[in-house]
């Protein structure tokens, strides 16, 4: 789109026009998602079917100034005869409304020759932007008209800071195309080809073979086995919303999701429940969802949901309610007036009452009333959930930034074991993203914090589950880790981290089925998890593992969509697919993945492997042959 306007520096700055013109109008300042739709090829169609083209444009501007924009808060800024600039105040309804804009033009093109077909291409950012009563101002602007250039016909690509607010087969199906290079910028921006949903339902499942359903694991038997005497709620699935917040103050907007995170922490120490991670529920927050869509996106039978409103300095007002997740059925209700202090405790009565008569709802069954340990302010639990929201960012700054926000938590509270946790997390996925200088460097840092953490909390679970991951994956300690992912499960059957770390040993031990079956019950405790494509990665390696060479492909593919780079998933996907016969697609992976790791070989594969199955390790490496990777 070549006529995006220029910024007005005399505006923008606040500066008076001459006193000879107009009146200046008045400016302001707003972040804003940018959307930047125009027609493909619009020149070549406008010399062959002027009249016809002109007409199909302004009636379906029209039509999307009529009927689209107002259903999702957009502004049509301008269109400019072969373009619009759409500009909305967040990302969600900004994608929504380019997927509605494109599916309107089909009509527009019936019963006309492909070559006299108008096709939409897309792109947009998000950014702070002026903004007047005639236009908007600013590098945005252009940005987000750069980022259409790079779409295809029928495509609509964004930047990452828009992708980032996209909840990731809710909003949109999203796939990385890395570091793009468009004209006038100094930099290569970071964009994402993004597509509808496919469905509304649940995100993507764990793919079964047909042949071999997966049965219950010997965590699982475990699990259940503690709660033989409550059938009709056995590993009964519930999920927590955070609560809405009504009449508290700004710095107390994070209270809802604080309760909320509580009484997820009370509820899944219970092995007779399987309780949703708080990530995943959380992901769903602020959307106009009914209990039965909610259930269905996660899979649960259960839905807790409810309010905080403030009554005063001293008191809060928290009012709960549990429904049937088939047809919102409310099953249990709860108001009372609680102290605000006494939701910051460590251990809260309110907390596991409130958790002891949601379980007594589903059957007479007693829940664990096992201790939790929470931040002791509301404003250093906000800081913690924005730290969480940086670092699941695919934006390596705002990675980056996610460690400054716990280190600052580390140095305010050095004896809460969870951001300790978390801060250990973030060495970890510095290191599965391909940002580590050393691993075993890493690793010492990650295990800095988890010992920190267990030293005030020997039952946290989440840093359990992150030093078994490092002795496992980084330290190659196979009896190490499953010892600490051990602990980690049996002080919280729902930690989904400390089931998809222990997959990953199960698979070097060359028990595939096992780490199969156990990655998928690290998915189905984290449906919604912003590190959703970090789950299937795993799991694709536990299903090559498992021989599921199908299974592993499907897997391998949805995680590179995200990220391209993850050197495991490349591995895994070369050998599914040397070992399934297309030795052509085992090649080209085999070198995708030497371009990002020049220094492969497979004896050097062989030789680093953990110390697990041997026959697992040479059934790889053979695949790998195939694939005519480097022998070393």
């Amino acid at each position: 789109m070549s006529r995006t306007p220029s910024p007005r520096p005399d505006a923008a700055a606040g500066t008076e026009a001459p006193a000879s013109g107009p009146p200046a109008l008045e400016v302001h300042r707003v972040r804003c998602a940018i959307v930047v739709v125009d027609v493909v090829e619009s020149v070549r169609l406008m010399q062959a079917h002027e009249a016809d083209v002109i007409d199909r444009w302004r009636r379906f501007v029209g039509e999307i100034r009529a009927q689209v924009l107002p259903q999702h808060g957009g502004r049509l800024v301008k269109s400019l005869g072969d373009a619009m600039l759409l500009a909305f105040t967040s990302v969600r309804p900004a994608a929504a409304a380019t997927f509605e804009i494109q599916r309107r033009m089909a009509p527009y093109n019936a019963g006309r020759a492909p070559d006299a077909a108008m096709q939409l291409r897309a792109g947009a950012h998000v950014a702070s932007v002026v903004v007047d009563e005639l236009d908007i101002y600013g590098t945005g602007v252009n940005t987000a008209a750069r980022v259409a250039s790079l779409a295809a016909p029928g495509e609509f690509v964004v930047t990452v800071e828009f992708c980032d607010e996209l909840l990731r087969g809710v909003d949109a199906e999203v796939e990385d195309l890395g570091d793009c290079w468009v004209k006038h910028l100094d930099a290569a921006l970071h964009c994402w080809r993004i597509a509808p949903p496919r469905t509304s339902a649940t995100v993507p499942a764990m793919p079964r073979a047909a042949d071999a359903p997966p049965q219950p694991s010997a965590e699982q038997a475990a699990a259940e086995s503690a709660t033989r005497g409550a059938a009709d709620v056995m590993m009964a699935r519930l999920g927590v919303m955070p609560l809405a917040v009504m009449g508290l103050q700004p710095q107390e907007a994070s209270a809802g999701h604080l309760i909320a995170d509580n009484l997820t922490a009370r509820l899944s120490r219970s092995a007779g429940l399987r309780v949703i991670s708080r990530l995943s529920m959380a992901a769903l927050a602020g959307r106009d969802l009914v209990v039965p869509e909610i259930a269905q996106r996660v899979g649960v039978q259960y839905v807790v949901a409810g309010s905080v409103m403030g009554r005063g300095a001293s008191r809060w007002r928290v009012q709960l309610e549990m429904a049937d997740g088939r047809d919102g059925a409310v099953l249990w209700t709860h108001s009372e007036d609680v102290p605000p202090s006494s939701l910051l405790m460590p251990d809260d009565d309110y907390t596991a009452a409130m958790a002891d008569q949601l379980v007594s709802a589903m059957a007479s069954h007693q829940l664990l009333r096992l201790a939790t340990n929470n931040l002791p302010s509301l404003q250093s639990y906000s800081l913690q959930l924005a730290g969480l929201q940086l670092m699941h960012r695919a934006a390596r700054g705002d990675f980056e930034r996610a460690r400054a926000v716990l280190e600052t938590l580390v140095e305010r509270h050095p004896r809460a074991p969870v951001p300790r946790a978390w801060m250990s997390q973030w060495w970890v996925l510095r290191t599965t993203r391909g940002l580590a200088g050393s691993p075993r460097d890493e690793a010492v840092q990650a295990l800095s914090h988890t010992r920190s953490a267990l030293q005030t909390d020997p039952a946290c679970a989440l840093a359990l589950a992150t030093q078994g991951f490092v002795e496992c994956h980084m330290l190659r300690d196979l009896d190490a880790a499953e010892d600490s992912l051990e602990r980690a499960i049996t002080a919280n059957p729902n930690e989904p981290l400390a089931w998809l770390y222990r997959s990953v040993v199960h698979g070097f031990r060359g028990q595939g089925e096992e780490a199969y079956r156990t990655a998928a019950t690290a998915t189905s405790l984290s449906p919604l998890d912003p590190q959703r494509h970090y789950f299937d990665a795993l799991a694709c390696s536990a299903a090559v593992t498992s021989g599921r060479l199908t299974e592993c492909i499907e897997l391998a593919r949805r995680a590179l969509q995200v990220n391209r780079n993850h050197l495991p998933t490349l591995r895994a996907l070369t050998v599914a697919l040397a070992e399934s016969g297309d030795l052509d697609a085992a090649r080209e992976t085999g070198r995708q993945l030497l371009a990002l790791a020049p220094e492969f070989t497979v004896r050097s594969y062989i030789d680093t492997a953990p110390k697990g199955s041997e026959a697992t390790r040479r059934r790889f490496g053979e695949a790998f042959r195939l694939a005519d990777l480097p022998a070393g």
